[in-house]
C-alpha cells in the first residue's frame, strides 16, 4: 500500500499578533490555501499536530475563514488537541471551544486511531507493538516535561517501524532516529515570537507511506510554504506613527474615564471605552467563563 500525508502543526490561528506586521489572519489563510492545494495535488491527507487555534474560542469570522479553506480538501483533515485549543487545560469544557465546533460540523476530525490495513495512523500514547508500521501524531515536547504536554521516550519505545510527528515545540529539529522510530519535529506553521527559530521559512512535511518497502516504510521531505512572508517582512520594527489627532483622541478617552464616578465604571464599561468591538467581545467572553466557573464551584 502507498499513501501520502501532509503534516503541519502549531498554526495558532487568531485575529492578530502584537509582534508581527501586516494582517495576521490573512497570512495564515494564504498558507492554509497553499497547504490544501498541495495536499489535493498529491492526493494526500492533511494532519495537524495541535494548537490549531491560539485561543480556545475565536470569533465566528475566524472559524468561517478557516472552514472555507479546509472544506476544499479532497480528503479528511485529521487534528489533535493542543494546549492552546483547550479551555482551562481540561477536556471538561470541550463543548465551548472552537476546535470542538469544527469537529462537530465535520470540518476536521479529531484523530484517535485510523487503521489502513497495512499500517495505522494513531494519536494514542504510549505506542504499543502491534506487528505493523505506525504513523503517530502527538502534541508535546520530546523527553521534556511540560504539565502533560510531553512525549517521553518510553511512550514511543516499540519494535514496530514507526514515524512520530510532534507538535508543541515551535523550533525545527533534524530527524531523530530512536531504535525503529523516527521522530519528526518541523517547527511551527506560524511564527509568533521574535526568536532565532522564527527567522526561517515555515515548511509542511510531505510523508510517503509505502508498505511495499519494508526497510523504510515511512519517507518524508520538507516543502517550503511558498506564500509565507520573509522574517524581515514579518518582524520589522514598527515605528511610532501616532498622529496629533490620534493623541487627542486618546486624551479624550482618558478624560472621559476620569470623569466617571468610580462606582459607575464597570469592568466592561472601561473595556468598551478603550477597546475595539472585537477585543471587547472576546474579553467579555473570557470574563463570563471565569464568572460561570466561580458560580459552579
Amino acid at each position: 500500500m502507498k499513501k501520502q500525508f501532509i503534516f503541519i502543526t502549531d498554526l495558532h490561528i487568531t485575529t492578530q499578533s502584537n509582534v508581527r506586521t501586516g494582517d495576521y489572519l490573512s497570512d495564515i489563510i494564504k498558507k492554509l490555501e497553499f497547504t490544501v492545494d498541495y495536499a489535493n495535488k498529491h492526493n494526500a491527507t492533511i494532519l495537524i499536530g495541535g494548537d490549531l487555534f491560539d485561543k480556545p474560542s475565536v470569533p465566528d469570522f475566524v472559524k468561517s475563514a478557516v472552514g472555507q479553506v479546509f472544506q476544499k480538501a479532497q480528503l479528511p483533515i485529521f487534528c489533535i488537541w493542543g494546549n492552546h485549543d483547550q479551555l482551562y487545560s481540561t477536556h471538561d469544557k470541550d463543548d465551548k471551544t472552537s476546535y470542538q465546533l469544527l469537529c462537530q460540523f465535520g470540518v476536521i476530525r479529531n484523530l484517535e486511531t485510523e487503521d489502513y490495513g497495512d499500517f495505522i495512523l494513531t494519536a494514542k500514547k504510549p505506542l504499543q507493538n502491534i506487528g505493523k508500521p505506525q504513523l503517530a501524531m502527538f502534541h508535546g515536547f520530546l523527553n521534556q516535561e511540560d504539565k502533560g504536554w510531553e512525549v517521553m521516550f518510553p511512550d514511543i519505545t516499540v519494535k514496530d517501524q514507526a514515524m512520530v510527528l510532534l507538535g508543541h515545540d515551535h523550533v525545527p529539529y533534524e530527524p531523530l532516529e530512536y531504535g525503529s522510530v523516527r521522530v519528526i519535529r518541523p517547527g511551527s506553521f506560524t511564527r509568533v515570537t521574535r526568536e532565532t527559530a522564527s527567522y526561517r521559512t515555515p515548511v509542511l512535511t510531505h510523508i510517503l507511506v509505502n508498505t511495499e518497502d519494508p526497510k523504510r516504510v515511512f519517507k518524508f521531505k520538507l516543502v517550503p510554504i511558498e506564500v509565507a512572508r520573509t522574517p524581515e517582512e514579518i518582524f520589522k520594527e514598527k515605528k511610532e506613527t501616532i498622529s496629533a489627532e490620534e493623541k487627542g483622541s486618546y486624551e479624550e478617552i482618558v478624560k472621559s474615564l476620569m470623569s466617571v464616578e468610580q462606582q459607575d465604571l464597570s469592568l466592561m464599561g472601561a473595556v468598551n471605552s478603550v477597546a475595539d468591538a472585537e477585543t471587547a467581545a472576546y474579553i467579555k467572553e473570557v470574563y463570563d467563563e471565569v464568572q460561570n466557573e466561580k458560580e459552579s464551584k
